[in-house]
């Protein structure tokens, strides 16, 4: 059987699924009650788009039908950005909990009080409107230990190597999730539950996660009675070799298969001033500067050059994202193959990732505000092409190497990296209206082409800087024991007295 049908047949492959659901449920949480509105508000005020985040703003948000809350649009605005801002702020002290505490307790946890707080949303928000922003405080507070608790656990269940491809598959839960929320939501909203659906649903699917999450996720590997056979050979193995493997001069590579104890305290200073900490901040930061300008920009330019409008076709709109989750989860298993089979080192990987998921929708974007409306089916497929491209950033570029990096800390990182990362979603919406405020080609042009000089930037500067070396901020002292021959399952790549790192 060949590497890529044992992992889909594993048990770790399915708690990569299980994490892409948690990753698509958060999504749903963040989004519904921008779809919502839609039916929860009277006609007179029931636009969503001028009073929302960008980052929280649901995509293709279009009018449904008369609802019972007289909200007008700055109110709508802070009931969605709320669950921003407590997101911002509680996100790095949710990705200190997840390293000091445990990631399954933190995720599991999370997501019940989501599930929780979603079910109690329509019976609060009728007793009083102010509830609804209590409620949704809460929910960007949980998601702060869900969110960063999925490469912590994606880092526990993958062997040697594989590591991205378990990251992939569960951050592409977020693009499967932003696909799926309009259509679902407005499909509730129209129906017998009317607006109250949206929320009873997400808190259902919800309690349903936590039934499948309590079953397959578990700190270590070996503590779940489904690892069994060669799977569990290669997880004691792969333990086994952690302490070896320094002495050795494997350095501190292999810690992919770190066992599941926690760490006794997180060195936050050593973390916040290391240098490849911030170039996974920065290299997100763009991604999401990138992909929130397309997708919250983009589609008013088609609209008012193009006389295109992405938000009344429901496959081209849902066709950015579906593309970002095949192209993540293709990016993980590629990288995989590549570092694992091929030698290639994860530095070069992850630069090269980067390199191409930037350099290329520079010039796609740039295309699609200079073609002509004559030739608007091109400026549409070059917006779609370069805004699934970018996946490549997330999954095989520097974002996902905080587990390069700091296999100890990993939590930690991530949620550091998200909370700058989460920036633009303040910035992007004021920094349009200011800079195109007659709507002419020539004040688009301007502002995509800060996007434009971000994604160069970004190809380079990660050429030179990136490194996937584990920072000395998360070294253990060595532990001497004794190594059997690895498992067919894996193998460890040796290059230069190093694996391929």
């Amino acid at each position: 059987m060949s590497s890529a049908m044992r992992f889909f047949s594993s048990v770790r492959f399915a708690v990569s699924v299980t994490l892409h659901l948690a990753m698509l449920i958060t999504l749903m949480i963040r989004f519904n009650v921008g779809t919502a509105f839609l039916c929860m508000v009277n006609d007179g005020s029931n636009t969503t788009s001028a009073g929302q985040s960008g980052a929280d703003a649901s995509p293709n948000a279009t009018a449904v039908h008369q609802g019972e809350f007289d909200w007008d649009k700055a109110y709508q605005g802070w009931i969605t950005a709320t669950y921003f801002y407590a997101f911002v702020i509680f996100l790095v002290p949710g990705g200190w909990l997840v390293d000091r505490y445990g990631a399954r307790a933190m995720l599991l946890s999370g997501m019940f009080t989501a599930g929780v707080t979603s079910l109690a949303i329509p019976e609060l928000t009728r007793l009083h409107s102010g509830l609804l922003i209590m409620c949704r405080a809460i929910l960007g507070a949980t998601n702060c230990v869900i969110i960063p608790s999925m490469p912590a656990v994606s880092r526990r269940w993958s062997l040697p190597g594989e590591y991205t491809t378990v990251f992939a598959i569960a951050w592409s839960g977020f693009y499967l999730g932003t696909a799926l929320n309009f259509p679902l939501a407005t499909a509730l909203c129209q129906s017998s539950w009317g607006w109250p659906g949206v929320f009873y649903v997400a808190g259902i699917i919800s309690m349903a996660w936590m039934v499948l999450a309590v079953v397959l996720v578990r700190n270590d590997p070996l503590e779940s009675g489904l690892v069994r056979g060669l799977e569990r050979d290669s997880f004691q193995h792969c333990q086994a070799s952690t302490g070896t493997a320094r002495k050795v001069g494997l350095g501190q590579q292999s810690r992919e298969c770190r066992t599941g104890r926690e760490s006794k305290s997180v060195p936050l200073l050593k973390i916040f001033t290391n240098f490849q900490v911030w170039n996974v901040a920065i290299a997100f930061t763009i991604g999401l500067w990138n992909l929130y300008s397309s997708t919250i920009a983009m589609p008013q330019f088609m609209k008012t050059f193009m006389d295109f409008d992405l938000s009344q076709n429901g496959a081209i709109s849902a066709a950015p994202y579906l593309l970002l989750t095949v192209i993540s989860i293709l990016t993980g298993r590629l990288f995989t193959y590549l570092n694992t089979v091929r030698g290639v080192s994860k530095t070069t990987l992850r630069k090269g990732f980067n390199f191409f998921s930037n350099f290329f929708p520079a010039f796609l974007l740039l295309a699609a505000v200079l073609l002509p409306r004559e030739q608007r089916a091109a400026a549409v497929t070059c917006l779609v092409l370069s805004i699934g491209l970018t996946a490549c950033v997330f999954t095989g570029g520097p974002y996902s190497g905080s587990s390069d990096i700091g296999p100890l800390y990993t939590a930690t990182i991530f949620s550091i990296a998200a909370c700058l990362g989460n920036v633009p979603g303040f910035v992007i919406p004021p920094l349009l209206a200011a800079m195109t405020p007659n709507d002419s080609r020539d004040e688009w042009v301007h502002f995509v082409s800060i996007s434009v000089a971000l994604h160069l930037f970004s190809s380079f500067y990660q050429l030179f800087f990136w490194s996937s070396k584990v920072q000395p901020f998360s070294r253990e002292e060595p532990q001497e024991q004794e190594v059997s021959e690895a498992p067919p399952e894996y193998s460890l790549v040796v290059k230069d007295g190093q694996t391929a790192a």
